[in-house]
């Protein structure tokens, strides 16, 4: 994610006004733009809009981490499945050893395919899950 000046300065704001309410209590104006302790400010919200974008993961369905197409013919990759379809299909499972649970189970088990990756983050391979519950 690209750091946009707009975004630097929304959060160069918010330190600004932690700074000022501390030091100097709420009642006090932020200070003009040319006031020299903006620069630390941005400065420090750089540092925070790196460390936030390097701990978020990208969002579901993004190619950002995906290994280039030249590493990707080299290996040989198992058929794909996410973690949450590994997790509905074992509520699958349970859904016959304990029908009493059936319609609770089901539930859960269509809310984890619908938390499904759909694409490996690394390679870009399709789930190999049919999602039975809902259209492709």
């Amino acid at each position: 994610m690209t750091v946009t000046e707009e975004r630097l300065m929304r959060y160069a704001t918010v330190l600004a006004r932690d700074d000022i309410d501390h030091m100097l209590g709420p009642q006090f104006p932020l200070p003009d733009a040319d006031h020299g302790f903006w620069e630390r400010w941005k400065s420090a919200a750089a540092a925070v809009i790196a460390l936030a974008d390097r701990e978020h993961p990208p969002p579901p369905g993004s190619t950002m981490r995906k290994l280039p197409a030249h590493i990707l013919a080299l290996i040989v990759l198992r058929p794909y499945v996410s973690t949450a379809c590994e997790m509905a299909q074992a509520l699958e499972s349970a859904m016959v050893r304990h029908p009493d649970f059936a319609d609770e189970l089901r539930m859960y088990r269509d809310l984890m395919h619908d938390y499904c990756r759909l694409n490996n983050k690394f390679s870009d391979v399709p789930c190999a899950c049919p999602h039975p519950h809902r259209e492709r």
